[in-house]
């Protein structure tokens, strides 16, 4: 079915003055959670994709299923735009 094409990166809350955890001398900040996007092309030649959006809060939660969500969820959360220029 050729490639997947995967983004990932960090969650930090949206907005001025939210807080979240930093560590460390120099103030790392930590994130709230992390994201990854994947993108495939299907023999029919369409773009299908998903999205997953996981607390960084120390659970053990093992089924991705719970973490899944549209991309536009997850550009809402990160500020970020994925594949543009696509449905």
């Amino acid at each position: 079915l050729g490639p997947i094409h995967v983004l990932a990166g960090p969650v930090y809350p949206r907005g001025g003055n939210l807080p979240f955890l930093v560590i460390g001398p120099g103030k790392t900040p930590v994130p709230t959670g992390l994201f990854r996007v994947l993108l495939r092309q299907t023999r029919g030649g369409t773009w299908k994709s998903i999205g997953f959006l996981v607390p960084n809060d120390g659970s053990v939660e093992r089924d991705a299923r719970k973490f899944a969500a549209s991309v536009a969820e997850v550009e809402a959360q990160t500020g970020l735009v994925f594949f543009s220029g696509m449905d």
